[in-house]
């Protein structure tokens, strides 16, 4: 049987999308499978890409200091650009702020309303800062542009540590200069499909995501998930299911969920005999709440709930859109749930995301708890999931893909 706990150890590096580090994930899960007799593939997809060629943040009023910063992929390029500068406190009350031709201060990161706000008010640059502000570190991430935010323009933009952003903001900042230049190229990631079949022509599709963020090794966010989709995978190669299942181990998800998006596009004749997508984001860490949020019918809540009583799970059950690759699905009528753990006091995306989260008597009792949910749906009679997505589900959807605006 495969060792939950070395596999983790083994992926424990970063591995950010279009990487060789991503490439070497995705070689080592295929590797994997083929120690317990799956074959796999490798689909490769485009993404646009870039890298840095120089990036600098000079506060010119009322002091002079340069910081230590990160540039934002994809975003816009300047040279030595001179604004005057506004700290914005709150992004969700940008209208009342005078944002015409300068530079914005901000905390976190850009979401897309917010940003086409800065952009039709005249913004020309922003100094986002990064991290935590009672954090012993000084990391800076490096983030990106997302394509639906790139489609309004591409305005400079660049990263500084938390601590900074507040020194500057503390010193009432007026002036800044700053560069960001960097070279856009097409690159590429990778997802790993492979497929067990059954004895009925209906599919179970089953995600999880191997690439990590850029400070991270990614332990929990996500191989976790990954290794819980190849013991899934073990175990149905040793039990054929009846239905078929097609397993993806999806790159580029922290890049927005880009391998879960290029599925379902390249295989989008397919998916009308898909009747359930299962997605796993983040499970086995030694604390945290284990959850399964569902894009589909309220009666899988209840289903799962039930299930979760039944084999005494602590399970936190509710219906909403998950931040990860069973939107994708669900966005193309698949109804999909998502298993994971939740915890404010557990960072991810960071350097604290390493094996000393994991627990190996914490992964195997969320493990066995979605195999038993796994084993439930692909051998039923009649899978009992309703192939719709819900109006109120439908709603959330086109909130979190930006075709609506959320209240």
């Amino acid at each position: 049987m495969l060792d939950e706990m070395q596999i983790l150890k083994e992926l424990e590096y970063t591995r950010t999308w279009g990487s060789k580090e991503e490439l070497k994930a995705a070689k080592y899960i295929q590797t994997t499978l083929k120690k317990i007799g799956i074959e796999s593939t490798l689909e490769k997809f485009k993404l646009n890409n870039s890298e840095l060629e120089k990036v600098s943040l000079e506060v010119t009023k009322p002091y002079k200091k340069k910081y230590a910063c990160n540039f934002y992929k994809l975003a816009g390029n300047a040279t030595n650009l001179v604004k005057d500068v506004v700290f914005v406190k709150d992004i969700n009350e940008l209208r009342k702020y005078d944002v015409e031709n300068k530079i914005v201060l901000l905390q976190g990161r850009i979401r897309y309303w917010k940003y086409k706000e800065l952009i039709e008010a005249g913004c020309k640059g922003i100094v986002l800062g990064d991290g935590h502000l009672f954090a012993e570190d000084n990391d800076i991430d490096t983030r990106e542009l997302r394509e639906k935010l790139q489609e309004l323009g591409k305005l400079p933009i660049v990263s500084c540590n938390i601590k900074d952003l507040y020194e500057m903001a503390s010193k009432g900042v007026s002036q800044i200069k700053m560069t960001t230049v960097q070279k856009a190229f097409v690159g590429s990631s990778q997802n790993v499909v492979a497929h067990i079949k059954g004895r009925s022509k209906r599919h179970v599709v089953l995600t999880a995501h191997y690439d990590s963020t850029a400070l991270s090794k990614g332990s929990w966010d996500n191989a976790s998930g990954s290794v819980g989709l190849l013991k899934l995978a073990e175990h149905f190669s040793k039990n054929e299911p009846l239905h078929n299942m097609t397993f993806i181990w999806c790159g580029a998800e922290e890049r927005g969920l880009c391998g879960s998006k290029a599925y379902v596009k390249k295989h989008k004749k397919e998916l009308d005999k898909y009747d359930l997508c299962i997605n796993l984001d983040m499970i086995g860490a030694t604390i945290g709440k284990f959850l399964a949020c569902v894009t589909g019918e309220e009666k899988m809540v209840g289903y799962i709930d039930y299930l979760s009583s039944i084999k005494g799970k602590a399970c936190h059950c509710y219906q909403d859109v998950y931040s990860s690759d069973s939107t994708p699905f669900a966005d193309n009528g698949i109804p999909a749930v998502s298993f994971g753990q939740g915890n404010p006091a557990t960072p991810i995306h960071c350097c604290f995301d390493t094996m000393f989260l994991m627990n190996k008597d914490s992964f195997n009792d969320d493990y066995q708890f979605i195999e038993e949910f796994v084993s439930n749906m692909v051998n039923a009679k009649r899978i009992p999931i309703e192939r719709t997505i819900p109006d109120n589900m439908k709603e959330r959807l086109d909130i979190y893909l930006f075709r609506k605006r959320g209240k």
